[in-house]
């Protein structure tokens, strides 16, 4: 399910959240996911297409110390932001 609002995390029990992504005709391009959190970058994964119809994924693991506003986001070799998901850890 997409996260539209918010994800509730105790301290007790961190949660993954995953980043899912389809890509079509860029077989060869590197592209990245980076995950922000309050506008800062926390991590950047390189990732490289190695079909004409590629699916990849992301993960990361959020626990009681990231709460805050976090985006998620497909971004190309130049630094373009091709998607992007925000949400809220509470």
């Amino acid at each position: 399910a997409e996260i539209v609002k918010a994800v509730d995390i105790s301290h007790k029990n961190p949660v993954w959240l995953y980043y899912f992504t389809e890509l079509k005709a860029m077989k060869g391009s590197k592209i990245y996911h980076e995950w922000l959190k309050n506008g800062m970058i926390v991590s950047r994964q390189a990732l490289v297409i190695s079909g004409d119809t590629w699916r990849t994924s992301s993960r990361k693991l959020l626990s009681d110390s990231d709460k805050g506003n976090w985006t998620v986001r497909l971004v190309d070799k130049n630094g373009r932001v091709l998607n992007e998901k925000n949400f809220r850890v509470e």
